[in-house]
């Protein structure tokens, strides 16, 4: 009977595992995830399966630690997951790349996966070299962020939505964060009160798009943009003429650019695009997937499975 149990419990401990990872790795250069060695202190929930390694590991503590005082650092699992992107398991698929090979999406063609800029033409781009389109030259991809998972990113109240004009992005008001602000610090971090930092100082308004612009996960900043699911049928250009945000106010965006769009977000407006297929992408590829942060808690769920087994063996010795 014992053996039985263990059996049973272990052999649920194997499916879940298995369930959860896949794809290829950007940090280890197109390789497949695997278990970590030396463990991971920082993304501890990804040491069954990680696509880091530990010094990726200590690159993310030491970013995310400088976010805010050690007082706080354990209060906000939410964005100590989303700062652990580049070690999920499925990070894959949680970004739209713009130009990655053919050999990403094939699972037997681990390790020769590469990571290659998106290249700008005018036709592509434009030809103004200055526009907005042309901040997609040299970018590896586009980060894809749920919605339920983003409201619990920056409010404190679960009602609260990137709609509702009444909100705030309040999440860490009570510790504040350490942001580099222009003008501010002589270039160095210094303490910031978010819900009077994250708004649209022409409306007053939430700007989510400032979070996420500045609140970025190490090594998915510089080469990569940010989306959320809400945008995920429109684009930056689009977005921008919703939200009042463009250089010309009469200017039109009804369809693609340039020739059904003249539309020129204004200076910082975050780039981002449709979801749909990327580039090399197989057939039936889920264009949908977005960040969530729901893998990391399979650790806790072989936890307690292991837990139960070690339970039962008693019990039945």
């Amino acid at each position: 009977m014992k053996l039985f149990v263990l059996a049973v419990v272990l052999g649920v401990c194997a499916a879940v595992e298995d369930a959860v990872g896949g794809g290829v790795c950007f940090l280890l250069d197109g390789k497949e995830p695997s278990k970590p060695f030396p463990s991971l202190t920082q993304c501890y929930k990804n040491n069954q399966e990680a696509c880091c390694v530990s010094a990726h590991d200590s690159t993310i503590e030491g970013s995310y630690s400088g976010l805010m005082s050690a007082t706080c650092l354990r209060e906000y699992q939410q964005l100590e997951h989303y700062f652990c992107l580049g070690c999920n398991p499925n990070m894959f698929d949680y970004v739209h790349w713009y130009n990655a090979s053919p050999k990403c999406y094939d699972a037997d063609e681990s390790g020769r996966c590469t990571f290659s800029p998106f290249v700008c033409t005018e036709e592509l781009c434009g030809t103004d070299h200055a526009s907005h389109g042309w901040g997609k030259d040299g970018k590896l991809g586009m980060v894809k962020i749920c919605n339920g998972f983003m409201n619990q990113l920056m409010y404190s109240s679960s009602s609260c939505t990137m709609n509702d004009a009444d909100c705030k992005i309040d999440k860490y008001d009570n510790c504040g964060l350490n942001l580099a602000v222009e003008g501010f610090g002589g270039g160095d971090a210094v303490g910031w009160y978010p819900s009077a930092y994250f708004v649209n100082t022409e409306t007053g308004n939430q700007d989510p798009m400032k979070f996420l612009t500045d609140i970025r996960p190490p090594y998915f900043d510089g080469l990569f943009h940010i989306s959320i699911e809400g945008y995920a049928e429109t684009n930056s250009r689009k977005q921008a003429k919703a939200d009042g945000r463009v250089t010309v106010s009469t200017c039109t965006c009804e369809g693609a650019y340039p020739a059904e769009c003249d539309c020129e977000p204004e200076a910082g407006y975050p780039y981002f695009e449709e979801w749909a297929n990327p580039p090399n992408a197989p057939e039936g590829y889920d264009s949908e997937s977005c960040f969530a942060a729901a893998s990391s808690i399979h650790v806790s769920v072989l936890a307690v499975l292991a837990g139960f087994a070690a339970l039962f063996a008693g019990q039945f010795m």
